[in-house]
């Protein structure tokens, strides 16, 4: 598998020479590289110690002056509110009537007195919600607080960090989860636009098995989900981004280009 992954990456030509592999390896190879993603997200909630300064910034500019704070556990509030940290989304809505009409997206979001892990589905673009905590149930100084007037040296953020921490291994593997979810879903859907390109305007699948062809553009993904895995792993200037991302798809290019020089050898 490792020389698999070696010329997915820097020999893409040679792919062609997996194109016979059995499904199950496939879908094995898909799930281990997705890994290195989701252990990418994970790895953020697992360094974590405390929040920092330009965390509690983050956090008090967003509830201040907004009302909001915890009652007895429960998020009280009269407007939807939502910040990043960290490169995770948080939406804190009003009720529960908003969070099941809303359209958006984030990593977590807290309605009356639950915390979720959210994520949205690759394939059908539904919205799926799975429980992480009730607030009831933590520390007692979480229990009755007034978000709107919180300072960056508020008591309070030392609370944060033991509930944070309490819950960290939850947070991991709802990351975990998501990188993964992410990974899989990045190299099924690339292979897939790939594929119907090939076989619908360049008539590949006259010339070769179609299934064939889809394993060997699954493998050709393998560069693009490892480079999403470095991105969230190191904070990167965004010129680099783009040119990390870019250079992931050339695999992907090589190889169609390989397939069709081949194709016109045969005809």
């Amino acid at each position: 598998m490792f020389k698999l992954i070696r010329d997915s990456i820097f020999s893409p030509k040679k792919i062609i020479h997996y194109r016979a592999k059995k499904p199950l390896f496939v879908i094995l190879y898909v799930l281990i590289i997705s890994l290195f993603l989701g252990l990418a997200y994970a790895s953020y909630p697992l360094s974590q110690r405390a929040f920092s300064f330009s965390d509690r910034r983050t956090i008090v500019d967003a509830f201040n002056g907004t009302g909001a704070k915890m009652e007895d556990g429960y998020f009280v509030s009269n407007e939807t509110i939502s910040f990043k940290l960290s490169g995770y989304t948080f939406i804190f809505f009003e009720s529960k009537e908003k969070m099941n009409e809303s359209t958006k997206i984030a990593d977590f979001v807290v309605s009356e007195n639950t915390l979720y892990y959210q994520s949205r589905s690759a394939l059908s673009g539904r919205i799926k919600l799975y429980y992480i905590t009730n607030f009831t149930t933590i520390n007692e100084d979480f229990k009755n607080v007034n978000l709107s007037s919180l300072t960056v040296d508020d008591p309070f953020f030392d609370t944060l960090t033991e509930a944070f921490n309490d819950y960290k291994i939850l947070f991991s593997l709802a990351a975990l989860f998501m990188g993964t979810l992410n990974g899989v879903a990045t190299m099924l859907i690339y292979a897939f636009i790939i594929y119907l390109f090939l076989v619908v305007f360049m008539r590949v699948g006259d010339f070769m098995k179609k299934s064939q062809l889809y394993k060997m553009l699954v493998f050709a993904t393998t560069a693009s989900v490892l480079v999403l895995a470095v991105i969230n792993l190191l904070d990167l200037p965004i010129i680099i981004v783009f040119v990390l991302i870019f250079a992931s798809f050339i695999p992907i290019f090589l190889l169609q280009r390989e397939i069709l020089l081949r194709i016109r050898i045969k005809i």
